[in-house]
């Protein structure tokens, strides 16, 4: 059960595997049925429109390049315009007032501040999925990510519902782009939520499975699974090396589905 097209694509490319019954499902999020920005507004005090980035405040995260692109955009345009931070704090935050950690937050308190917020900041290099931007897009919020995130990036460009930037300049302009445009971001919020129900929501995510074990159930196995090397068959000569297997990865996003012949999601 892979979490995504990239995740899949890579095991495949190291241990080709394509044999092995598989299936991309992903994850669920028990997201509410309703939320109240108003409320969480009035009681947090944000009067202004604002990003929000949640998760760990950590530079391995790529929050000191969000830090940067945000307080370069703010700077440029002049705009009115926060940031708003949930997660645990692993390095300190810049002394700007525009940035402002809320610390942690209860699950309604989250899910009220990014049903508010303008859009949702994935600045992360390395993520296997990131279920927060599936969140977002169930409140149908807009996403601005990593686009150098392989994961990321194709999340974003087969749902057609979120903006992968690689700079300073991409970011600042999609980000000009959902603020002066409501029009466009109105569109985009129906593919969000369009995308995050048939693909994240709890009824796909169990059917998927159930239909999955049910299969694996009722059909043999393709072959007999092969015995694991021991210490020194994982030491032979004749074993490449790991450089040699990582350089064989596939690399950037996988095209959407019906674009690939004969590839199932």
């Amino acid at each position: 059960m892979y979490n995504t097209l990239e995740e899949r694509a890579a095991i495949h490319a190291v241990p080709g595997n394509q044999v092995v019954p598989g299936i991309v499902v992903g994850v669920g999020s028990p997201v509410p049925p309703s939320v109240e920005p108003e409320r969480e507004r009035q009681t947090v005090g944000l009067s202004r429109p604002f990003l929000v980035y949640i998760g760990r405040i950590d530079p391995n995260k790529s929050c000191a390049e969000m830090f940067d692109y945000f307080q370069r955009y703010v700077d440029r345009s002049d705009r009115l315009l926060d940031l708003i931070l949930i997660g645990t704090q692993a390095f300190p935050t810049p002394d700007d007032p525009g940035i402002r950690h809320l610390w942690f937050a209860s699950d309604r308190d989250k899910f009220d501040v990014l049903s508010a917020a303008e859009p949702l900041i994935m600045p992360s290099y390395f993520e296997r999925l990131s279920m927060v931007i599936l969140e977002a897009w169930a409140l149908g919020r807009p996403v601005l990510a990593n686009g150098r995130c392989h994961v990321l990036a194709g999340r974003c460009q087969r749902s057609d519902a979120g903006l992968g930037c690689k700079n300073a300049g991409e970011f600042a302009v999609a980000l000009d782009r959902l603020l002066h445009n409501p029009s466009y971001s109105s569109a985009f919020g129906s593919n969000r939520r369009e995308y995050f129900t048939r693909h994240d929501s709890w009824p796909v995510i169990e059917r998927t499975y159930v239909d999955k074990f049910g299969q694996l159930r009722s059909e043999p196995a393709p072959r007999r699974m092969e015995r694991p090397f021991g210490w020194f068959g994982r030491r032979k000569p004749t074993v490449p090396a790991a450089t040699m297997v990582t350089a064989g990865l596939p690399s950037g996003p996988v095209p959407p589905p019906e674009i690939l012949s004969g590839v199932p999601a």
